[in-house]
């Protein structure tokens, strides 16, 4: 909680809706959450630097840049080294919204997008 938590190179912040906050933790990996009481959690990601949409921590991020929320509490990321735009909805599942991975640019739908 509080000053208790830490972060290791946190790149960008978001507020939601209900004022809770999010961080862009580069590079521990992970999303945070931050309460208006100032409960520190994870809210997707687990410290493995690699690819996986899923539920929470099962997701894996690498070097989550930057974070947005929507009027819904959708929080997007902006996964640097995934080359990919994620979202996690309020219950902490994981999607890939755009891009493949592959670290060249397209336009197109969804995954077929290249970042």
């Amino acid at each position: 909680q509080g000053t208790a938590a830490h972060f290791y190179s946190p790149r960008d912040v978001a507020c939601d809706s209900r004022s809770n906050v999010y961080v862009a933790d580069y590079n521990n990996h992970r999303i945070r959450k931050i309460t208006p009481d100032g409960a520190v959690s994870t809210l997707a990601g687990n410290g493995s630097a690699t690819f996986a949409d899923g539920q929470g921590t099962a997701a894996h991020f690498y070097s989550p840049r930057d974070v947005a929320c929507d009027s819904r509490s959708n929080v997007y990321v902006a996964d640097y080294n995934n080359h990919r735009i994620r979202k996690i909805t309020p219950d902490g599942a994981v999607s890939t919204l755009a891009g493949n991975g592959s670290a060249t640019f397209a336009d197109g739908q969804g995954t077929a997008a290249h970042f």
